[in-house]
């Protein structure tokens, strides 16, 4: 537990903490522009229309450096779509598990 003081009229501060989230990684940038060129084709594998949105300027100028890299880009997408896929029908066997429980009381 954070120490805490006591200031001169009673009230208590909080030590000073650095902040809990941490700078975007390079890495996140890429994996996160190649989603975003994805949503932008006709077909795309993932869809994430929300990528674009978390890339700055910085995150572009990482991005730009793999935009020749063909296979790991098409690669890393397949990827992302199959963790997205997994994760939605893990989520959608909880929420109906949620609902059954719910129903039987």
């Amino acid at each position: 537990m954070a120490e805490q003081r006591l200031d001169n009229i009673g009230r208590h501060e909080q030590p000073h903490h650095p902040p809990a989230v941490k700078p975007i990684s390079n890495t996140a940038f890429y994996c996160c522009g190649i989603r975003m060129r994805d949503a932008e084709t006709p077909h795309p594998i993932c869809g994430d229309r929300f990528a674009k949105l978390f890339m700055n300027d910085h995150g572009m100028e990482i991005f730009s450096r793999f935009t020749g890299e063909r296979g790991p880009n098409v690669s890393n997408v397949a990827r992302a779509r199959y963790i997205d896929d997994l994760l939605r029908t893990r989520l959608t066997r909880i929420s109906h598990k949620e609902g059954m429980h719910r129903d039987a009381e």
